[in-house]
């Protein structure tokens, strides 16, 4: 009995075997690097800067997009209640958002500037804690790129919605001439959700990438990208499903307005988790090839 218990391990797949070993690796690098630790400030920086940033993103996106377009966006990317009484208020809210004044929006650009880099910062710290390389760059070079991240950011999100209206007409013009027989309510709704994931992809890659003072390898970040992007679609659905459960979501009385604030952190705090775990998943796939690979090859070679 005792001897096969021992040799039980050897029976299993090696393919088993090295993906189970892999996802114990990356639970204990994140674990070991106090990544919990940095999401959290993550997303302690990310509530100061809801505000601002509502005010900015929502003005852009009002003055470039159809608000009903800027309200599906919403809703692809927060975790919200699918509600009458929800998509109301989230419309009342875009609606306003255009109407807002040159001085509401350099306010909301100032302070942008202020919470934004304190959460890119945030950011920053945690990849590099990920790479084990926590004395990072100087000051000034760690700043300029906090406040390249804040447009790119913008950029990327006005190239969803862009790609995404574009693909909707050309869906609906091909249904309405009967070229193709395509039933386009749900063509469209998987186009945005592929064009969702493929921005939240390019947004993951890009900062596993650029940001760490010490880069991965390409094979590093485009790993540790594919696994935050499945997480995060997979985590939208999970979190709407716990928030409408959640007892400060349904006790309006006892919680009044601060539920959307627990709401938004709890969401902040496991996408945060998330990126930070792509990274260190990045980080034990090449721990693991470079345990695999023979004596005297570099690491990361063929990367």
């Amino acid at each position: 009995m005792r001897e096969r218990l021992r040799t039980a391990p050897s029976r299993v797949p090696r393919r088993i075997r090295d993906a189970v070993g892999l996802v114990i690796t990356t639970i204990r690098f994140y674990s070991q690097d106090h990544c919990g630790v940095y999401a959290a400030a993550i997303a302690y920086y990310a509530i100061f800067s809801l505000v601002p940033l509502s005010l900015v993103v929502l003005a852009v996106l009002g003055a470039v997009a159809d608000q009903q377009e800027v309200v599906d966006f919403v809703f692809d990317q927060v975790p919200l209640e699918e509600s009458p009484s929800v998509r109301a208020d989230v419309e009342n809210i875009v609606r306003r958002a255009r109407q807002v004044t040159v001085a509401s929006v350099s306010f909301g650009v100032l302070g942008l500037l202020w919470s934004a880099s304190g959460m890119f910062a945030a950011v920053r710290r945690g990849l590099d804690a990920t790479a084990h390389r926590r004395e990072g760059r100087a000051f000034w070079r760690g700043k300029l790129i906090d406040f390249a991240l804040i447009p790119a950011l913008g950029i990327l999100i006005l190239l969803s919605l862009g790609l995404t209206a574009a693909i909707n007409v050309a869906i609906e013009r091909t249904g309405n001439l009967g070229v193709v027989d395509i039933d386009t309510s749900p063509a469209v709704r998987a186009a945005g959700l592929a064009l969702t994931a493929a921005v939240s992809f390019l947004l993951f890659f890009l900062l596993y990438r650029l940001v760490p003072s010490v880069r991965p390898t390409t094979r590093e970040a485009l790993a540790g990208a594919i696994l935050a992007t499945l997480l995060f679609e997979v985590a939208k659905n999970l979190v709407a499903i716990f928030l409408g459960a959640a007892a400060f979501s349904r006790d309006a009385a006892v919680y009044a307005g601060v539920s959307s604030a627990l709401a938004f952190l709890f969401w902040m705090f496991v996408n945060a988790s998330i990126l930070l775990l792509g990274s260190e998943f990045g980080r034990a796939l090449a721990h693991r090839n470079s345990e695999d690979a023979p004596a005297g090859t570099p690491p990361g070679a063929g990367a």
